[in-house]
């Protein structure tokens, strides 16, 4: 099983390289807002996005754990501290999300490549260890919607470089680089997940 795994590990990185050299960004770990059109749209629509982020809080407690729903995030998430709610999942809109938040599945669908998007709730005290993702075909953004008070600590550090979420701003990020969250708060975190393919030539 062990040589599988790291064969499929072998393939992803190989396949990665390849995508990146035809990438249409440059190969780096956080990027400008600006170097994507659609983030300004989502940031204007943060506030019902929050409207309706906050409907779903009122059920937190039954809300499943990150692992629950991707088993192989069990090493990162494997306490009760990281939740979500997904709205879109691998390219499947969820019947659930469209129906108790419609304006955050309409905002999400006009993103070019969309593979995912869930709000991602770190309760007080929540520390997500260092890792990297496989997949550099896809990119990560974070849309803030409820920060703590004492925002500076509640931090993700991208291959070092600590960032502090703004409400109603957004982080865009490579998450194949090392990251790791702390939040060293009293106050739970959330944010707005995305997935979405790294623009590419036809070849990549």
């Amino acid at each position: 099983r062990k040589r599988i795994r790291r064969s499929f590990k072998n393939l992803l990185a190989d396949i990665g390289a390849f995508q990146v050299r035809h990438a249409l960004i440059p190969d780096q770990p956080i990027f400008d807002n600006e170097t994507f059109e659609w983030t300004a749209g989502l940031e204007a629509n943060h506030a019902i996005i929050r409207e309706e982020l906050d409907r779903i809080l009122e059920y937190r407690d039954q809300l499943p754990k990150l692992h629950e729903i991707q088993r192989d995030q069990y090493r990162i998430s494997a306490d009760n501290t990281w939740k979500a709610f997904v709205i879109y999942g691998w390219g499947i809109g969820t019947s659930e999300g469209a129906r108790l938040c419609p304006e955050t599945a309409r905002a999400v669908n006009e993103i070019p490549g969309l593979q995912s998007a869930f709000f991602s709730i770190l309760e007080p005290g929540a520390h997500i260890p260092e890792h990297r993702g496989h997949v550099r075909g896809l990119l990560r953004g974070q849309l803030a919607l409820k920060v703590p008070q004492h925002r500076e600590d509640c931090t993700l550090w991208v291959e070092g470089t600590p960032l502090h979420w703004d409400e109603g701003r957004m982080f865009v990020f490579d998450d194949t680089y090392l990251h790791e969250v702390r939040n060293d708060t009293a106050e739970e975190r959330v944010v707005l997940i995305l997935h979405f393919d790294r623009p590419m030539d036809w070849l990549g």
